[in-house]
């Protein structure tokens, strides 16, 4: 009676590191290897522009790119708001 052993190799499927949106964060789940996924999350006062999670595909591609981020109407128009009264104080 023989016994034959057969080998298996294994290859880990790697993305590489996407990138974080200005203004925002990355939170990774199972590092960057083939379906793990990658999710975005904006910093107070900001919305994400984009998909919140991306996936790594077998090609070893992201299902997306990495959103942008925008900052929140609120805190435009409060921007605005005070540049305007800069501006006017400095007419005379």
């Amino acid at each position: 009676c023989a016994l034959t052993f057969s080998s298996l190799i294994y290859v880990v499927v790697q993305c590489g590191d996407p990138g974080k949106p200005a203004n925002g964060q990355q939170l990774v789940k199972k590092g960057f290897v083939y379906g793990a996924s990658v999710t975005f999350k904006c910093d107070k006062d900001y919305t994400l522009r984009g998909t919140f999670a991306i996936f790594c595909q077998e090609n070893k591609e992201w299902t997306a790119s990495v959103p942008g981020v925008l900052v929140s109407a609120y805190r435009e128009s409060q921007c605005t708001a005070a540049e305007k009264r800069i501006d006017n104080s400095d007419i005379s």
